[in-house]
């Protein structure tokens, strides 16, 4: 039911009125984590509410379609909502669905799934209802992140670590992050003094509006089940005179600790990681291990960011991937990272090819392989688009996990034009999996499962597998 508490300006919808705040009720989940009202049929979108509750807001953004609003005070709360654990919630964009409960959290991620594949990729929603199974979820939704992404401003003359204030690129510094493992938190709490201390040294701030300054980011990474990290320091130049005494301090105090390295990146862009890495001390990489493989990592190598919800997913894929009998003779993983995937599905296949265009990622898929003592897998170091019609010959089964923009269109025609019978597409952004799925559908493919897994608790993002069939006329 579409309810209105209060309205208190007769022309709300009326372009480039400046309201007064009004009682509305939240009704449903929107995309991007925000809650969603309605005023005479046209939607509000509410940063930090709940559905059911009822709330007292401000327009700040009217559309002609829609609106945005910010929530002034919680008249009534929804039975969803509950008290924020982290005391910078309400500032920090690092996390969008604190405010609300795991159970929710889940059902709002799976709902929107169904009704994006619905709108977007033109599937029937009794169908998506039948075959979009319940979100798999974590026993424990909280420091499940294996890497976390520092920005480094200059605030009030110090330098500060932390994440980005929502919709704005103004650092809220931090000391504790409850979504990390607890030694980033502890190395976040360290560098935050350290780097300070660096300031009498030189040691300057990067500054987007002037590009100026030094120090862009730093970056974590750990293996939850090596108990290994590396460090990374993004700078616009190289920074060893500065950098190296920090990087031999680290490794002394923080045993876990296996190399630190400064990654250049001396462009105007909000790309966090440049394409030169050099080492400043220890190894240029850490290990990981899930299942049985054991994997080394670069700083700028794709490795899930949910090692638990990790192995969920891969052993999800397989299942989707396994053949009815016997293995397969050849499978094509596309958009392969650091070979992690390849690797897990070596045992269904008498041969699986990896396609991946980040050099880093592929240089470790490749010695990741000869670790494990894996020799039916080899990679290709390319764009997808650039050599599916040379890969896809012979491919009796393939696999597809892109990055959040999706597939190339030429990716998915190749695929369609061949004559393989499936495809497991693991998504992490449901729109572009909807729009492509809608060219597989066109294509003549069926959606037959759909598993999303929780890899991000605390935030609106997704990991699914689905698996689509080529449909066989009589």
């Amino acid at each position: 039911m579409h309810r209105i508490i209060t309205q208190e300006h007769p022309s709300f919808l009326a372009p480039h009125v400046i309201l007064r705040p009004m009682e509305i009720e939240l009704e449903k989940w929107s995309h991007g984590g925000e809650a969603l009202a309605f005023v005479n049929g046209k939607p509000i979108f509410v940063p930090g509410g709940v559905p059911g509750d009822v709330v007292q807001v401000r327009i700040i953004s009217e559309k002609k379609q829609y609106s945005r609003a910010l929530i002034v005070s919680v008249i009534s709360a929804g039975p969803e909502r509950v008290t924020p654990p982290c005391p910078v919630y309400a500032d920090c964009g690092g996390c969008q669905w604190q405010h609300a409960t795991y159970a929710a959290q889940n059902k709002a991620k799976r709902q929107l799934l169904i009704e994006t594949l619905h709108k977007v990729g033109g599937w029937d929603s009794a169908l998506l209802d039948h075959r979009v199974a319940p979100v798999w979820g974590m026993a424990e939704p909280w420091a499940y992140r294996n890497k976390a992404q520092f920005p480094v401003q200059n605030i009030a003359g110090k330098l500060q670590m932390g994440f980005y204030q929502h919709r704005s690129h103004q650092v809220i510094p931090l000391e504790h992050c409850l979504i990390q493992h607890a030694v980033m938190n502890e190395l976040l709490t360290y560098l935050q003094g350290a780097l300070q201390g660096l300031q009498a040294q030189g040691l300057t701030a990067y500054d987007e509006a002037t590009h100026t300054g030094l120090l862009r980011h730093v970056v974590l990474r750990h293996g939850f089940k090596t108990q290994q990290t590396l460090v990374g320091f993004v700078t616009t130049a190289p920074a060893q005179r500065l950098l190296q005494p920090l990087a031999q301090a680290l490794m002394a105090r923080f045993p876990s600790i296996k190399g630190v390295v400064n990654n250049l990146n001396p462009e105007r862009t909000n790309r966090i990681l440049g394409q030169a890495t050099e080492g400043l001390a220890g190894q240029t990489f850490y290990t990981d291990q899930l299942g049985d493989f054991y994997f080394d990592v670069s700083l700028p190598a794709f490795f899930q960011v949910n090692p638990l919800q990790t192995e969920k997913l891969y052993a999800c894929a397989a299942q989707f991937l396994t053949p009815s009998e016997g293995r397969y003779q050849r499978l094509l993983d596309a958009y392969s990272g650091a070979g992690t995937l390849s690797l897990w599905l070596s045992n269904i296949a008498h041969s699986v090819v990896g396609v991946e265009s980040n050099r880093a990622a592929v240089q470790n898929a490749v010695s990741n392989a000869q670790r494990n003592g894996v020799s039916n897998v080899r990679f290709v170091h390319d764009k997808v688009e650039n050599v599916i019609s040379d890969c896809i010959t012979g491919v009796d089964a393939m696999l597809v996990d892109p990055p959040r923009k999706g597939c190339e269109e030429k990716v998915l025609q190749a695929f369609i034009a061949s004559d393989i019978p499936q495809l497991v597409y693991i998504s992490c952004n449901p729109a572009t999996l909807a729009r492509d799925s809608a060219l597989l559908r066109r294509g003549g493919f069926d959606l037959m499962q759909c598993q999303p897994v929780d890899m991000f608790p605390q935030t609106h993002h997704l990991e699914t597998v689905a698996r689509f069939q080529r449909i066989v006329l009589d």
